[in-house]
């Protein structure tokens, strides 16, 4: 399979499903709850619709697992599995915070080799191929995750809201942000030091931005310093920290 070749693809599927969330913004945005604080709207169905049938009608042979699709557990029998976040940072997407994306990754023996992420708000595309490097807007870019003083922190605004963040405030300048695949693209083009979870995440919010923070040269684990698999049975982790090397344990000390 020649990965590389796939990357116009499912950057033309992102790219798609980009110009159906923006056409639901606003009045034209219908919103249905999946659980208690977890919202789902049309632009989420409408997008997963576009990069599923795009996908796995030119890679029959793939896995699939996305947030909007019953999960299939037949994936856990493939060498390769899409795994999609169709629009995830929906509670920015509602609100109207251009901070949500488009998130798809490609993951091979259970580690993401290609990644797109597209924010459908600033049309901006960040993708990365194993090995690779980083892309913007099909533009490489050279990273060089160091550090600020103190280390800007992005932070989802529902934990910083519930206080999450409180006891930390004289350690990082933590940066309400939405959506863990922006969150993550940010960091590993440079925008802000880390990001951190502290609450569980799932496999569709970080597989793509994990291999941009790969491809940065930075680390990115779960709360107990562990690297992240996928394609697993269980698609819960642990939160996340995602940083450069140089920060990462000074981050997860102070967080322990």
């Amino acid at each position: 399979m020649n990965i590389p070749q796939m990357l116009p693809t499912v950057m033309r599927a992102s790219i798609k499903a980009g110009r159906e969330i923006r056409s639901a913004r606003g009045s034209n945005v219908q919103i249905d709850f999946k659980g208690e604080n977890n919202p789902v709207t049309n632009a989420d169905r409408k997008a997963n619709d576009i990069i599923k049938s795009t996908l796995t009608s030119n890679y029959p042979e793939i896995g699939w697992l996305s947030e909007e699709t019953v999960d299939d557990k037949a994936r856990l029998n493939k060498d390769f599995v899409w795994i999609v976040d169709p629009l995830d940072g929906t509670k920015e997407f509602i609100k109207g915070i251009p901070e949500y994306a488009v998130s798809i990754a490609l993951i091979r023996d259970k580690r993401p080799v290609l990644a797109v992420i597209h924010n459908p708000s600033t049309e901006d595309t960040f993708t990365a191929i194993k090995g690779d490097g980083i892309k913007v807007n099909n533009e490489y870019i050279k990273p060089n995750l160091t550090t600020s003083d103190p280390i800007k922190l992005l932070a989802s605004r529902t934990d910083i809201e519930k206080g999450l963040f409180n006891k930390y405030k004289d350690k990082f300048e933590i940066i309400p942000a939405g959506g863990m695949a922006h969150k993550l693209a940010m960091v590993a083009t440079e925008k802000a030091d880390a990001t951190i979870s502290l609450t569980p995440k799932n496999e569709w919010d970080m597989a793509a931005g994990v291999l941009l923070i790969e491809e940065a040269n930075g680390l990115v684990t779960d709360r107990n310093n562990k690297k992240f698999t996928f394609n697993e049975k269980n698609t819960i982790r642990n939160g996340l920290i995602a940083s450069s090397r140089v920060n990462h344990a000074k981050i997860q000390n102070i967080f322990d």
